[in-house]
C-alpha cells in the first residue's frame, strides 16, 4: 500500500480553516489571512468516515482496519476526481 503522505493529491483540506502561526509555533485561527489553510485532508477525512465500519467486524485486526480504511479513503478521492474532472 502507498504511504498517503507521499501522494500529490489528498484532495484539498476537508475542513478548511484559515490558519496564521505566532513566534511560538502555535497555530491560530485568523480571517486575515485567508491563503494559509489548516485542518485535516479530504483523505484523512474519508478514512475517518470509513473506519467505524471496519472497526465493527469482531476478530479484525487493527492492522487491517487501517489498511482498509486507506484504501476506501484512496478509492473516494478517484471516484470524486472522475466525477469532478472538468468542472471548475
Amino acid at each position: 500500500m502507498d504511504d498517503p503522505s507521499h501522494k500529490a493529491d489528498m484532495g484539498g483540506p476537508a475542513f478548511p480553516v484559515p490558519m496564521t502561526m505566532d513566534d511560538k509555533g502555535n497555530f491560530h485561527h485568523s480571517a486575515e489571512h485567508p491563503d494559509n489553510i489548516g485542518g485535516m485532508t479530504l483523505w484523512d477525512y474519508y478514512a475517518a468516515a470509513a473506519l467505524p465500519a471496519f472497526i465493527a467486524h469482531p476478530g479484525c485486526p487493527p492492522e487491517e482496519w487501517a489498511e482498509s480504511a486507506a484504501a476506501q479513503a484512496d478509492a473516494m478521492l478517484a471516484e470524486r476526481a472522475k466525477r469532478t474532472e472538468g468542472q471548475s
